[in-house]
């Protein structure tokens, strides 16, 4: 399979928020998170009308928004560490709370099917993954209280995320229906996260000794068997996303900080550089999430422009100057 007629979509943000990402899709509406800069970040629909922030269900406090599909996304309110779970009702989004106790902290990292999935954290600040299902919450503890565990995808009947320690993290899943937990870290790797699920493989991303990040694919969910995709060139990378036979994420040269968002269909020689038609003056970009509906592929992501200067001691240090929502289409070819 091929992707052809790809074009790119920078959409416009809303005003004084012109830092923006693209974190998915409800029902084909762009959404994401917007920010004015060392502001926090606000979640925005990109209406055929125009984008609007989407506000909590008190009508006034925000929403931020990390990642989802279809109807339902995960999120966290604004200045609140209150879990969140956006749903499209018509022509608007409703943000409902789903926060619970006792626990202080809770965050919802993504959502499909009316399931969503992320963490909770307690006040000694250890963490739990956790399953909303239509709403309802389900704890999933790490037997050994010194671990955390966090879930960050769900897809393929699984909740997908990481457990262990900083720096230390092991790659796992765990079934939806009956909470059971599958260790999936490959040899070689310091650290391994999951971020999504296919209907029968994983992604996600293994840190090696050498403190490199790698794009990796689980070909089987069942096994700790893994495929690095970084292309030749490259030095580091994710993957953060998966939808049907595609995968998409980041990668970054060797000698360069700058990531350029990429595509993938199962192997690293499928390798497709999205940043290719990206403009002139961005020189980052990253793709977060990816959707396919019948022969049309949509990308979720962002572009970014860095300026450079030296400090002091002569290292290279970057600051980013603008960030837009940017939105990759293309139509498969079989």
């Amino acid at each position: 399979m091929q992707l052809i007629d790809l074009e790119l979509e920078l959409l416009d943000p809303p005003a004084r928020r012109p830092f923006c990402q693209v974190v998915g899709f409800v029902d084909g509406i762009p959404v994401g998170n917007v920010a004015s800069g060392g502001g926090p970040e606000v979640g925005c629909a990109w209406w055929p009308s125009g984008p609007e922030l989407v506000l909590g269900s008190d009508g006034k406090r925000k929403s931020n928004l990390r990642f989802g599909r279809g109807s339902v996304f995960g999120g966290q309110l604004d200045g609140r560490p209150h879990a969140t779970e956006w749903v499209r009702a018509g022509g608007e989004i409703v943000v409902r709370d789903r926060h619970f106790k006792p626990f202080r902290e809770t965050c919802a990292s993504a959502g499909r099917d009316a399931v969503v999935v992320g963490f909770a954290t307690t006040r000694d600040v250890s963490s739990s993954a956790v399953i909303w299902i239509e709403g309802k919450p389900r704890v999933l503890a790490p037997e050994n209280r010194r671990e955390d565990a966090y879930g960050h995808g769900v897809g393929g009947g699984r909740c997908v995320g990481q457990i262990g320690r900083v720096g230390a993290h092991r790659a796992c899943w765990w079934d939806l229906a009956s909470g059971d937990r599958t260790e999936v870290a490959p040899d070689g790797f310091s650290s391994t996260i999951l971020r999504d699920a296919g209907a029968d493989y994983l992604v996600g991303e293994g840190w090696t000794a050498a403190g490199l990040v790698r794009p990796l694919l689980w070909p089987d969910s069942g096994s700790a068997e893994v495929e690095d995709l970084t292309p030749p060139g490259f030095g580091r990378g994710a993957l953060l996303s998966c939808d049907d036979a595609w995968q998409v994420g980041f990668v970054e040269h060797q000698a360069e900080r700058a990531g350029h968002a990429a595509l993938w269909v199962g192997s690293a020689a499928t390798f497709l550089d999205l940043h290719d038609v990206v403009p002139e003056p961005y020189t980052d970009s990253a793709a977060l999430l990816v959707e396919v509906e019948g022969d049309e592929v949509r990308v979720a992501g962002y572009v970014a422009a860095y300026s450079t200067r030296k400090n002091p001691l002569g290292e290279l240090l970057r600051a980013q100057e603008a960030k837009r929502a940017a939105v990759w289409r293309g139509h498969i070819s079989r």
